[in-house]
């Protein structure tokens, strides 16, 4: 299933410019579990990872980026989606949802 067969009359995005700073990352990565004192902070074009073991964070990194390039795949932006297709493209990476909170952006 994808995006778009959950919500046939989205428009696609734009892709975001490279270091465009004009819209806030989509995306946050927050890993508890660092016990080595080591500070960890991630940007990328539509995500903020911050914390974690080397092992948490390069995960999330990871799967941040697999995210936002599904998303990019269908023509769209992480920020323009719904909590539908958030939750859709979560379902197509097989990534457990409890690891993945949407907030709808005001």
């Amino acid at each position: 299933m994808s995006i778009f067969d959950l919500n046939p009359d989205s428009e696609k995005s734009p892709e975001p410019a490279d270091g465009d700073k004009s819209v806030p990352p989509a995306l946050l990565g927050l890993g508890l579990d660092a016990k080595d004192g080591h500070s960890r902070l991630t940007r990328g074009p539509e995500f903020v990872i911050v914390g974690g073991s080397g092992r948490t964070h390069d995960r999330m990194v990871e799967r941040s980026m697999a995210f936002t390039s599904l998303v990019h795949k269908y023509g769209r932006r992480t920020q323009d989606l719904s909590a539908e297709e958030y939750y859709a493209i979560i379902d197509e990476m097989g990534e457990p949802r409890r690891h993945w909170l949407y907030f709808p952006r005001s």
